[in-house]
């Protein structure tokens, strides 16, 4: 090219550095992801600096290698041993290739233990208020609601310390504060378990949960790989209109949102497994609803040789302080013997209850799973009370159809068995407590319909020893209509045998998405809905929904009308808005008798040692991120969150033992700033608070024509640097090369080759910028 032998640029001639790379393995028509690698030169090859350990990410078995490592270092020399690579720099294309042995055929999405990140030492608190104004019709006195949630923690090293409490003062006037847990928590990596010390509950895999205050060491589901999880089921419901839905296990708040009119699913509760969630819907006329969603734990089976495991100690902790604390103990193992067998077992204790779980869960391959076991009772509380239950619980997903069955069956041989939080309850009469269980089954179905749509059943079904059974089902049908719209149905039914109540509600709904038709850069949607109520009557609503601002607005405005009632005519007016530093919202409700307006302000702050950072709420692992003191850079795909004045922003809801990539905006950097890199890699555990760096330069930018002492642009390639190898960059084909990070005047060295004469030094010195801040100047080789 130009005369000029570049041939060596073309394979190996370029910058050592950090590249995001496209990576490959024995196919480069197969990409596996994007990474970060750091390459070097080996025997002048540009070379991937891999670790043994790095090979799991791509899917290869280091174990499966023979691997030699360049001397004196910890890296892979691909020069010997089982493993290659070819590596494209201008299309930043890797490719790995290693013999089929070591291919993994079903890889796991966590990444190597080596690359876990414990993050960085933080104070973290989350915080949420609220302040509501209520005026009742009628003469009565206007009043307001407060509530102020805090949840203060602090991670040192692999250690997370938490704690949670609500401030609550409710319109009569009457303020309380519940303390939902404060703990200490750390990963015990070699046992892929975590150990806590503080306020917590068990887990619920045989036994029911038991909310606790001690120590627990247990097999944490996060360190194994996704398709070994469990579920939460998800809470349905219908409201008539704006609601706030409130869910609870074992009398305490795990979870509260609001809800606009209509059919709502909430599929994020962080539940308790095995424990009954118990729902409350308000709406804001006051008309309240209460309904129990059974948590079916799916059946029990494990791989082959796989174990899991807990061990509690601690003293039990009661919702009311009429229940007894005694000290317990609280004990499980579960084991895969084969691929078709699961065994498991489990004891309580404490100073009069005893209980031992004994059962086996089979693997039926494409008949499902199953799992039956027998759990025996003492009561020492309650007058040496004795009894037993049997349980089968099924689960299967039938892929061909799409449709998932869940099945869980609990019948008591006496009236006598008692679960552990049972024996602790205060026992009122010496006669048999009517609201023992004598048999207790539930079925859930979701079928997948294709371009038909989908539909959901849940059915439960309750008797009891000394009064009259109860039964509740759910179905719920949705479609998408004319590719713009959407239908759902829903029934619900709660028939209570003992009053001879039976409640039916019936919903339809239309969903329709507006996209930009309201206004440019907004996406909206309107919704209608009726719903026949209790009282028999029928309720009709009517809202419409959006979202600007690049997401961080979203608003709500709805009407309802009822036949029957004109109380029940309610208008709803809510705003959210997410900025930097955390949200704010606000809503408006009116109907005849009651108007009720208020809003809230949510976020966090994190306290590290380069300041005090703000941000949204803190959910799970997070990252802080460092861009160099660059301010309001924004983050890609992450509402509202921008820098701080000191470059500083926090991301979170990451994935745990998992790669995260984090994208910030280039185009954000004024014309003076460049960042080389725009994505940072992390790979946080549990909880952790872990920082992703970006390398900012400052200094001008300038476009320069680059020609040889013959007047002809230098060649394609070539390898141009600052003195202080502050800026770097390539030539391109018509000899030009942009830099940045420039001083007003320096001197520029240019290679596109080994040779004297395929060198040379060049002084510039910038003058005048144009309208976009870009220095271009036209330099010759001397």
């Amino acid at each position: 090219m130009n005369g000029h032998d570049v041939s060596r640029f073309n394979d190996g001639q370029q910058l050592p550095g950090t590249y995001l790379v496209s990576v490959a393995v024995n196919d480069s028509r197969k990409k596996i992801t994007s990474y970060q690698i750091e390459f070097g030169y080996v025997d002048s090859t540009l070379t991937p600096n891999l670790k043994k350990e790095d090979l799991v990410l791509f899917n290869i078995n280091p174990d499966a290698l023979k691997l030699r490592y360049r001397p004196g270092e910890k890296y892979i020399d691909f020069r010997q041993g089982d493993l290659q690579f070819s590596f494209a720099f201008y299309g930043m294309s890797l490719v790995l290739y290693a013999p089929a042995k070591a291919i993994m055929n079903k890889p796991s999405e966590l990444a190597h233990e080596s690359q876990w990140d414990d993050g960085i030492t933080a104070f973290i608190l989350n915080y949420d208020a609220k302040a509501w104004h209520r005026e009742v019709k009628f003469n009565a006195p206007s009043s307001e609601s407060y509530s102020l949630s805090l949840a203060p923690g602090l991670n040192v090293g692999s250690w997370r310390l938490r704690n949670s409490g609500l401030w609550q003062r409710s319109y009569n006037g009457e303020s309380t504060y519940q303390n939902a847990y404060t703990y200490a928590e750390s990963d015990i990596r070699s046992l892929k378990s975590k150990l806590l010390i503080g306020e917590s509950s068990s887990g619920s895999d045989i036994f029911n949960s038991i909310p606790f205050r001690g120590i627990k060491l247990a097999t944490s589901d996060s360190m194994i790989p996704f398709y070994d999880r469990t579920f939460v089921p998800a809470v349905r419901g219908i409201a008539s209109g704006v609601a706030q839905v409130e869910v609870r296990q074992n009398n305490y708040l795990i979870y509260s949102t609001e809800v606009p009119a209509g059919a709502f699913e909430l599929t994020d509760i962080p539940a308790l497994r095995g424990e009954d969630m118990e729902v409350t819907v308000t709406e804001s006329n006051g008309t309240v609803q209460h309904f129990t969603v059974p948590y079916n734990t799916p059946a029990i089976s494990l791989k082959a040789g796989r174990l899991k495991y807990e061990i509690t100690l601690g003293k039990y902790r009661p919702y009311s302080d009429t229940e007894n604390d005694d000290f317990f103990s609280n004990a499980t193992l579960i084991y895969g013997f084969n691929d078709f067998l699961t065994g498991y077992t489990g004891l309580q204790a404490s100073n009069k209850f005893w209980s031992g779980a004994l059962g086996l869960g089979f693997n039926l391959y494409r008949f499902g799973a199953l799992s039956i076991d027998g759990v025996s009772s003492r009561n020492g509380y309650h007058d040496n009370e004795t009894g037993s239950a049997l349980r089968i619980r099924y689960s299967k997903l039938i892929n061909e159809t799409n449709t998932s069955f869940n099945l869980a069956s609990y019948r008591y041989a006496s009236n006598g068995y008692s679960t552990f939080t049972d024996a602790m309850a205060p026992r009122r009469t010496r006669s048999p407590d009517p609201w023992r269980k004598k048999h207790d089954s539930s079925i859930s179905l979701k079928q997948d319909l294709s371009r038909f749509g989908s539909l959901d059943l849940s059915l439960r079904a309750t008797d009891y020893w000394d009064k009259k059974s109860e039964s509740y089902a759910n179905v719920n049908y949705s479609t998408s209509l004319f590719g713009r719209a959407s239908l759902s149905l829903g029934w619900n039914r709660v028939l209570n045998a003992d009053y001879r109540h039976q409640e039916d509600i019936f919903s339809a709904a239309i969903y329709v998405s507006l996209g930009s038709l309201i206004g440019a850069g907004t996406n909206s949607s309107l919704r209608y809905q009726i719903l026949s109520e209790r009282d028999r009557s029928i309720s009709n609503s009517l809202s419409l929904n959006g979202i600007a601002y690049d997401n961080r607005l979203s608003w709500n405005i709805s009407q309802g009308i009822n036949s029957k009632n004109d109380d029940n005519k309610r208008t709803s007016l809510s705003a959210a808005l997410t900025h930097p530093f955390g949200a704010i919202n606000g809503m408006y409700n009116y109907s005849p008798s009651v108007t009720q307006f208020g809003g809230g302000i949510n976020g966090s702050m994190v306290l590290h040692r380069g300041g005090i950072t703000l941000g949204q709420r803190i959910y799970g692992a997070a990252a802080l991120l460092d861009v160099d003191n660059a301010a309001d850079i924004a983050v890609t795909n992450r509402s509202g969150v921008k820098t701080d004045d000191n470059g500083f922003a926090l991301v979170t809801a990451l994935n745990t033992y998992r790669k995260n990539d984090i994208y910030i905006k280039q185009a954000d950097l004024n014309s003076q700033t460049e960042i080389k890199q725009t994505v940072s890699s992390v790979i946080p555990t549990d909880n952790a608070l872990v920082l992703a760096s970006y390398k900012a330069v400052s200094g001008k930018k300038a476009l320069f024509h680059l020609s040889g002492s013959d007047g002809k642009p230098l060649p394609f390639g070539a390898v141009v640097a600052t003195e202080n190898q502050h800026s770097a960059g390539i030539v391109g084909d018509v000899g030009e090369v942009v830099l940045s990070g420039l001083s007003d005047s320096g001197v520029l060295h240019i290679r596109w080759g080994n040779h004297s004469g395929q060198q040379c030094r060049i002084s510039y010195a910038l003058k005048e910028k144009n309208s976009v801040g870009l220095y271009i100047s036209a330099l010759t080789c001397s």
